[in-house]
């Protein structure tokens, strides 16, 4: 009462009589409102936070879930409406899964559980079907929610659709291994074949072949009628080439009026001969071409596996030297490999030795490319190259002439250990003298990965040449991420999760490339030069490049451009907004003296 009496202005009534007993009143009081007032604050801070995560929600461009923890959907956004085409009523009587493609449906389970078992949310990849039954490829990230007593109640799980990425990828693949003015695998894509056609042909021991072919009177067609009438004859020269093979042959475009034909799984070296006399045949009836008859022929070499080489190079090396005797007897013709050709047997175990005793005589030698940003002109980092001061040539001996037989003889590992270490100590060296923001790139390969003891060994050289691991970058291929996934993913993360750098180098040359891409930490990607040097004249390679910066942008990687050797193709990247260059036109890969006045002299005006 006298609480009221107060709120009324009734000041005289409390000091009439002990005030002294309204105290406790008073804070009790006082206490009451405060807390009114706290709740009043939660309620609107509550109301407040709904009411952002309902805009979020329904805003969002990504479907949204909430997944029972039966599996059934209690709740949907309207873009999970728009990607399923059902209506939200329809969604909210169906269980997650109805949704899903029945062969994804097994590992969507499996990432489900493993989701409930850990609490860690999990992303994965699965097609999805709509209403009207058509597909739609996401990415589903999954993770759990729970209760304010930490109790698991349901799933969250966010839907994006990946379709344009879907199709960027297979143009990619595309533009990447076929021609495309005859539809044929290109020359990259034949020798993926030939490699893993000779893993079996090796264990069977039975024979392959590579047939070279050139075509005889085909320049009379390109002076007489021009490069468009051409074209067509290239694209009919295709279409009869693969009529004449055997359905596991493998017909590729090697470049202007060259094709390459692969011939797996002989039964003898003969059956080889016979495909040739057929393929001679498929040119008899002569080309009419505006009413006029061209007739065109071919010229071409084969080589047989094991007797004419062990390895692709060696195959498509002799094999062209067989087509060009054939060319020589005139044409129309095919030329089998001489055995005098394999001289270069010899030389191989000739270079075999020397490579096992060069490391010992301390006759390798590490240069250096810069590689640019584009934003400043500034070297910021450098691409460690292994060059070989071989005693009996005039020249470096570069990487493409013995690193293969590094490779198969071993001689890599100890190799890959020292070119390590002195890239490290080096870069070490310029960090105190005043280039503390230069990174150093190392290449890695498949058969040091794979060793054990590398992750350790890379501690002890960033230990020992007092090298800051953020500095260091190692550039790895596709190829080393498709053989030995496991093993090479897992010390991939370990190297990554000590502040190193991981880089895709030739990216766009390997069919993993965009697998590798979701598995592997990686930071940045090298564009290969292959397409990189024709952008300037060739749309295809144009196209592949516009569209690599594109991803690797969208999945938030920097971009390098390698082998920029023209002012046209530098502005061409300029433009596309590529991130970083390498290439002859800024400099070649240079002794650590010459790298050092490049230092001094940055940066670069474009």
């Amino acid at each position: 009462m006298a609480i009221e009496a107060l709120k009324g202005g009734a000041t005289d009534y409390v000091l009439k009589d002990r005030p002294s007993r309204l105290v406790p009143v008073l804070i009790r009081a006082l206490g009451e409102a405060e807390e009114r007032r706290k709740r009043k604050r939660i309620e609107l801070d509550l109301q407040s936070a709904q009411g952002r995560f309902k805009s979020i929600y329904e805003s969002s461009k990504d479907a949204i879930v909430y997944v029972s923890l039966e599996g059934q959907q209690q709740d949907v956004n309207e873009s999970m409406v728009k990607l399923t085409g059902y209506s939200k009523d329809e969604l909210l009587t169906m269980a997650y899964q109805e949704l899903t493609a029945q062969e994804y449906c097994r590992q969507e389970v499996e990432a489900i559980q493993a989701v409930l078992s850990a609490g860690q949310p999990v992303e994965y990849e699965k097609e999805i079907i709509r209403r009207d039954g058509s597909r739609v490829p996401i990415v589903l990230s999954a993770f759990v929610v729970k209760a304010g007593d930490d109790i698991p109640i349901g799933l969250g799980m966010i839907l994006k659709d990946v379709t344009e990425r879907k199709r960027a990828e297979r143009e990619i693949i595309e533009l990447a291994y076929h021609d495309a003015l005859t539809g044929l695998p290109n020359r990259r894509l034949f020798y993926d074949r030939l490699k893993l056609a000779l893993c079996p042909a090796a264990r069977t021991r039975k024979p392959l072949a590579v047939l070279v072919l050139d075509l005889d009177g085909f320049k009379t067609v390109n002076d007489t009628l021009g490069h468009a009438k051409g074209d067509l004859v290239l694209q009919w020269v295709a279409e009869r080439l693969k009529a004449s093979i055997r359905s596991g042959d493998t017909v590729a475009r090697s470049g202007g009026d060259e094709f390459i034909i692969l011939l797996p799984e002989l039964s003898e070296p003969g059956d080889a001969e016979r495909i040739a006399q057929k393929l001679l045949g498929a040119f008899r009836p002569s080309f009419l071409l505006e009413g006029q008859e061209f007739p065109i022929t071919a010229s071409m070499g084969l080589s047989i596996y094991p007797r004419d080489g062990m390895d692709p190079d060696g195959l498509a090396r002799n094999a062209d030297a067989a087509m060009y005797r054939a060319k020589k007897q005139g044409g129309n013709t095919y030329e089998l490999c001489n055995p005098a050709m394999n001289a270069s047997v010899s030389d191989r175990l000739t270079l075999e030795r020397n490579l096992r005793q060069a490391l010992e005589r301390h006759e390798f030698r590490l240069y250096y490319q810069p590689v640019i940003e584009l934003s400043t002109g500034q070297i910021t980092a450098m691409e460690a190259l292994l060059r070989w001061q071989h005693p009996n040539a005039h020249r470096l001996l570069t990487p493409a002439e013995f690193i293969e037989v590094a490779e198969e003889t071993g001689s890599i590992i100890p190799l890959s250990l020292w070119v390590l270490h002195t890239a490290c100590t080096q870069a070490a060296a310029w960090h105190k003298r005043g280039y503390p923001y230069l990174r150093v790139a190392v290449n890695l390969s498949d058969r040091q990965i794979w060793r054990r003891e590398f992750v350790t060994q890379v501690r002890s050289v960033l230990t020992e040449t007092g090298m800051a691991p953020e500095m260091l970058e190692f550039e790895i291929t596709e190829r080393m991420a498709l053989q030995n996934p496991d093993v090479t993913i897992s010390v991939l993360a370990s190297l990554s999760s000590m502040g190193i750098d991981l880089s895709m180098d030739d990216f766009g040359t390997g069919h993993g490339s965009l697998n590798c891409l979701r598995q592997i930490p990686l930071k940045t990607l090298k564009m290969d030069q292959s397409f990189v040097g024709g952008i300037s004249n060739n749309t295809d390679d144009a196209a592949i490049v516009k569209t690599l910066i594109s991803l690797g942008h969208n999945l938030r990687l920097k971009v390098i451009a390698e082998g920029v050797e023209t002012p046209e193709q530098l502005a061409f990247l300029q433009a596309h907004q590529c991130d970083a260059v390498q290439g002859f036109l800024f400099s070649p890969a240079v002794s650590s003296e010459n790298f050092e006045r490049l230092l001094s002299t940055q940066p670069f005006l474009f």
